[in-house]
């Protein structure tokens, strides 16, 4: 305790047990009450809503919570259901990732293979200029690097380090 309250009783510290003990004793009771109730009574409760109007549209009012459920759907839940399905289904799953996922790379995929199939020629020398164009590509490209040598690991030597010598040289 601190100091300023060490005077002071604690709440309930100096109660006796079985008066700290009443608010369980009442719930239990509460609960075997509501339990018995409901066991005995139900059926009449029954019959006596269903043989008049006006109890019959308390009951409905009072098991429909108030009204509450469906002014929350209404004004809440839809919309939020409704834009999640426009944002997050409709625009970005089958919009966005369906065109640059599969869809999308299915179409440049075919459209990379026509173009292919008419560059293919079957004659060696529109190979061999392929061949050295992407060779020239690569020591432009690897010349642009600003990596010293010495820096390289030997992998990445033969694939960079070669073509920049030969640039330097030739």
């Amino acid at each position: 305790m601190a100091p300023e309250h060490a005077g002071l009783i604690v709440a309930g510290e100096a109660l006796p047990t079985m008066q700290k003990m009443i608010p369980v004793f009442g719930s239990v009771l509460a609960i075997c009450l509501v339990f018995l109730t409901y066991e005995s009574f139900t059926e009449q409760v029954a019959v006596c809503i269903n043989s008049d109007a006006r109890l019959r549209a308390v009951y409905r009012f009072l098991t429909f919570k108030w009204g509450f459920d469906t002014v929350y759907n209404r004004l809440i839940n839809q919309p939020l259901v409704e834009g999640a399905y426009n944002i997050t289904f409709s625009l970005i799953d089958k919009g966005l990732l369906e065109v640059a996922g599969p869809t999308g790379l299915g179409k440049a995929s075919l459209q990379v293979g026509r173009a292919l199939t008419k560059v293919q020629t079957g004659r060696v020398y529109d190979y061999a200029a392929f061949m050295l164009t992407g060779l020239y590509l690569a020591l432009v490209f690897t010349s642009l690097l600003p990596l010293p040598l010495d820096t390289l690991q030997p992998c990445f030597l033969l694939l960079v380090g070669i073509p920049r010598i030969l640039h330097s040289v030739w």
